[in-house]
């Protein structure tokens, strides 16, 4: 079962990192659905994979349908799966039109909504927030300099409106993970405590 580190911290998922865009899946899958039983998580979250280059629409539809398959086995067992919108083009869950056409595939696929890739991506955070806030179940706050400089810096320091979306989020009742991250930083140990700060005074004023 989950057990605590040397520092108190429990994991808040489980991941997964199965290649949808190499076909179907089977033993990652079940790899997959047997940690989650061994070692007592009820969420995962599931990286999807990149497409291969020159993949069609055919592909990516494919490739969607299994993901949406292997969502409802896992919520049919009674588990949390989650999504990541993703950084990078080659994936399915890259933006804001990617997520679209993969959640109606999948009634029952949550969200991990990270803050900072939706701008790597070219969409607006709160715009997102609004269009998957009843599929949010896991938050990364992560934030960036700016829109033409994707370098992290401490939540609540960058151009991210993570003071508002944290409100947001707050209002609406979520009681899940608030995750700060600080993907690529070069004082990563000095940026998570200001982040950690940054989103302790945030919440102590909602």
């Amino acid at each position: 079962r989950r057990r605590r580190d040397s520092l108190g911290f429990r994991p808040a998922c489980a991941i997964a990192d199965i290649d949808y865009g190499a076909g179907e899946q089977p033993e990652m899958e079940a790899l997959a659905l047997a940690f989650l039983e061994t070692y007592g998580y009820d969420q995962l979250l599931l990286v999807t994979g990149l497409m291969p280059e020159g993949s069609t629409l055919e592909d990516r539809n494919a490739a969607r349908q299994r993901i949406a398959a292997f969502a409802k086995r896992v919520t049919d067992k009674g588990y949390c799966i989650m999504v990541e919108d993703y950084d990078n083009p080659r994936s399915l869950c890259y933006n804001m039109a990617g997520l679209d056409s993969l959640f109606a595939l999948a009634p029952t696929l949550g969200h991990v909504f990270d803050t900072g890739n939706y701008l790597f991506a070219g969409d607006d955070a709160l715009a997102a927030y609004d269009r998957f806030r009843d599929r949010i179940g896991h938050v990364h706050l992560k934030d960036r300099v700016a829109p033409d400089d994707m370098h992290c810096v401490p939540a609540g320091s960058g151009c991210i409106p993570v003071a508002e979306i944290v409100g947001k989020l707050v209002s609406s009742g979520y009681d899940g993970w608030l995750t700060v991250e600080q993907y690529g930083s070069r004082q990563m140990l000095d940026d998570s405590k200001a982040a950690y700060a940054n989103v302790r005074a945030i919440l102590q004023e909602k």
